[in-house]
């Protein structure tokens, strides 16, 4: 099926019109390349512009709008709901409905590979078939594009090293990764990536902690805090405080790391997480965090 970033390609080519020559006065080049490349949903008033400079109806665009104009999008927005609540067995069975053949553009594919290899490894333990995947995924390349997928596949492996114990490269690939995510960030990258760019800071944040760098550790959970705070969200805050909570305790920053473990406390509560919710006592509990004054 066509999309939108393809719809306004053609237009462009049609046209004999460069990226930079229809972003001039609407947007920049890099926006067109990333709407073009990436399926990008620019705002409405650019998307009018856009279709006024390429002289197409607004009205040819509106049924491309939307991440899920075919089936595989609407299972991968299944798929990914179900990771995001930890139901990752469940999300193996259902990216089973997913028709590869019928994933075109790159970021499709790409998102498909991360979460073939996320679940192997969340859900079966499964390292070789995740380690596959996470490379499958970082192996489409596309020039003078980062994908959120990219730095997540990073990531991915990290933690399959981790779980591994092997220590020496899960950090090599957690430094890889971070770097990628700053390289990304600095690009600009939209709301909707937020809670993966949070992510990927606390699976950082555990994989330095684990090794003993906790002042890293704790870094990167206030990273990702005070990204959440900036995006008015309260999504996964209780795992980023608790992280933070342990951390400042390993570095005896007793006072900070009570107040983290009562804020995280609260969080699970508020986010209904159970088995958050017990490890914090349980933390509590071994450290003698004494009431928290207010």
């Amino acid at each position: 099926m066509k999309s939108l970033g393809d719809a306004i390609k053609s237009g462009r080519l049609k046209r004999n019109m460069t990226q930079q020559e229809l972003a001039e006065g609407i947007c920049t080049q890099a926006t067109i390349s990333n709407i073009e490349k990436a399926g990008k949903l620019p705002a409405i008033n650019l998307l009018l512009a856009i279709a006024d400079r390429l002289d197409i109806e607004i009205e040819e665009f509106y049924y491309l709008i939307g991440e899920n104009t075919t089936e595989n999008g609407k299972i991968m927005k299944r798929v990914k709901l179900l990771c995001s609540q930890s139901k990752h067995k469940e999300a193996t069975v259902l990216l089973k409905e997913i028709n590869e053949v019928e994933l075109e553009s790159v970021s499709e594919k790409k998102e498909f590979y991360y979460y073939k290899g996320i679940t192997s490894l969340i859900a079966s333990n499964n390292f070789s078939d995740a380690l596959f995947y996470f490379n499958l995924s970082n192996d489409i390349y596309e020039e003078d594009y980062t994908s959120i997928y990219d730095v997540l596949a990073l990531s991915g492996i990290s933690i399959v090293y981790s779980m591994h114990e092997e220590d020496d490269k899960a950090l090599v690939y957690t430094d890889r990764t971070l770097q990628l995510l700053d390289e990304f960030v600095a690009e600009g990258y939209e709301k909707k990536d937020t809670n993966d760019i949070v992510r990927i800071y606390f699976n950082s944040a555990k994989i330095y902690s684990k090794t003993k760098k906790y002042e890293k550790a704790v870094s990167l959970s206030s990273m990702g805090i005070s990204l959440q705070q900036l995006n008015d969200s309260m999504n996964g805050l209780e795992h980023l405080m608790y992280e933070k909570a342990y951390n400042l305790q390993q570095l005896e920053q007793v006072s900070e790391a009570e107040k983290f473990y009562f804020y995280a406390a609260a969080m699970a509560m508020i986010n209904k997480n159970n088995e958050m919710s017990k490890t914090i006592s349980s933390d509590m509990e071994l450290y003698k965090v004494s009431h928290f004054m207010y």
